[in-house]
């Protein structure tokens, strides 16, 4: 709503809705608070990427490690969710 005000007003300019936050990043805030902010977005595409090979890891394990070797202890079942998470 902000970069459409703004827009509006003709103090910033953007082809589509989709570069309306880039816009407004690259317009409108100070060298040191750009980077902060893609310093914040950079760690979350980070936290999403380890959450999702934790979780194909453990699934991997979960439905062929165990599957294969059913009677494998706990420990065995970390290690092999730590090789799949190598892998990925």
């Amino acid at each position: 709503m902000i970069a459409f005000a703004l827009q509006q007003k003709g103090l910033i300019s953007y082809d589509s809705s989709d570069a309306a936050f880039a816009t407004l990043v690259s317009e409108l805030l100070p060298a040191g608070v750009k980077g902060i902010v893609i310093g914040g977005l950079l760690a979350a595409l980070m936290s999403s990427l380890a959450s999702l090979f934790n979780s194909s890891a453990t699934l991997f394990t979960i439905d062929f490690y165990k599957r294969f070797k059913p009677q494998s202890s706990e420990k065995s079942c970390c290690k092999s969710v730590d090789w799949q998470r190598l892998e990925l």
